[in-house]
């Protein structure tokens, strides 16, 4: 894990920038790390943050409501042309519905959270955490299981989802084939970490492998491309734990 992280920060309203520096700067101070920030309160001024990549950028807050008609949805869409592992941080008071925007205006966005004004000191410091477990390469958390006597371990930061299928868990990885043991979805999920939410009675899906999220149509989009189903039984709760695992919001509207 680092102990100096670079923040970039692009809102319209300069207030809301520095309020926004003095939140995270008291997180970081709880949490034990330094922190560099390079901030932005006009387009112009946030597109030259990315110009020539002098410093490297450990996540992006970002306002998607700005002035003179432009969104920090295109915005990011156009850096992650050049950054695609880019974390960015969507400033918003309404996560639900632009879900929706990002999923209609990209294709490459995977917004890595969500917090709304006025800034919560333990909303960001949720958000900060997370990128702090992003840079963990030591006690990675794995799920034991037992197949033809044995026991095997998987990686639980490569497992885009689960899928229960005829008695079966399917788990499904980010870079290898699927694997397959006998088993059910409510004897393994509480052996998950926060990140693993059940979606559907027969999906837990990884919170961090997902692009967008339809509830009109209730299928979820991982980044791979593959979808699958949102159950209407969980349809709610699996809404706010999705938020709340993003950012900390109490409410989806």
């Amino acid at each position: 894990m680092k102990n100096r992280y670079n923040i970039y920060i692009y809102d319209d309203s300069p207030a809301a920038v520095y309020l926004l520096m003095d939140c995270i700067s008291q997180c970081a101070e709880q949490i034990g790390c330094k922190v560099d920030f390079y901030c932005a309160s006009d387009y112009k001024q946030a597109k030259n943050l990315f110009n020539g990549n002098q410093h490297t950028c450990d996540v992006f807050f970002l306002d998607i409501e700005l002035d003179s008609g432009k969104n920090g949805i295109e915005l990011a869409d156009r850096v992650m042309v050049k950054f695609p592992d880019l974390k960015v941080v969507f400033i918003t008071g309404y996560a639900d519905k632009y879900s929706q925007a990002i999923f209609m205006q990209s294709r490459r966005l995977r917004p890595y959270g969500y917090i709304t004004k006025p800034f919560n000191i333990d909303v960001v410091k949720r958000v900060f955490e997370l990128v702090l477990c992003d840079d963990k390469s030591d006690d990675e958390s794995t799920v034991e299981l037992s197949r033809n006597r044995r026991q095997i371990k998987f990686k639980c930061s490569d497992i885009i989802y689960i899928e229960s299928y005829r008695r079966k868990l399917i788990f499904h990885f980010k870079s290898s084939a699927p694997e397959e043991v006998y088993g059910k979805i409510s004897e393994i999920s509480s052996s998950l970490p926060e990140n693993f939410l059940q979606c559907h009675r027969s999906y837990i899906v990884n919170a961090d492998y997902i692009h967008s999220i339809n509830k009109l149509q209730n299928m979820i989009e991982l980044n791979n491309g593959e979808m699958i189903f949102l159950g209407n039984t969980k349809k709610e709760s699996f809404m706010q734990s999705y938020f709340r695992h993003k950012g900390g919001l109490s409410s989806v509207r």
